[in-house]
């Protein structure tokens, strides 16, 4: 599978401020973040929404 494909399945639930989209395109221990989905949750949190 190629690097893009594995971001593309992945999703964040942020629940802080839209910060889950800011590690897009930075190098983690040598692996370069690629673009993945994002869900902007906001209070109050619960488990129906």
């Amino acid at each position: 599978m190629a690097e893009a494909d594995i971001w593309e399945k992945l999703c964040v639930i942020d629940t802080e401020n839209e910060s889950g989209s800011l590690y897009v395109g930075t190098v983690v221990n040598g692996v370069r973040v690629g673009e993945y989905l994002t869900i902007n949750l906001e209070a109050p949190f619960s488990a129906a929404r």
